[in-house]
């Protein structure tokens, strides 16, 4: 049912954004990043859809693209919490 919201433009960013979610809950990070990075794509300004994307990415184990995400989020709204501590807690050793 949710897929079918994709075909709505009017609802087809947070369709997206809503299956990355339920995907990356199930696991399954490889769909959420497929629908996330959609979403972002419609909607590169929106900082939830890049936060989420980058979550995505780093449970999938691609934490240079996650950093990537997260730099953006920074560029946008430099005081996000989330992604300061995000940048603590996956900051690679020196």
């Amino acid at each position: 049912m949710l897929s079918n919201l994709i075909e709505n433009d009017t609802y087809r960013v947070g369709a997206l954004y809503n299956l990355g979610l339920v995907n990356h809950k199930l696991g399954k990070y490889a769909e959420s990043i497929h629908y996330l990075s959609q979403a972002v794509e419609q909607d590169p300004g929106n900082v939830t859809y890049r936060y989420a994307y980058g979550l995505a990415l780093t449970d999938y184990g691609d934490l240079g693209k996650a950093g990537e995400q997260m730099r953006e989020v920074l560029l946008i709204d430099p005081e996000n919490i989330e992604v300061h501590e995000w940048i603590i807690h996956h900051k690679p050793p020196e």
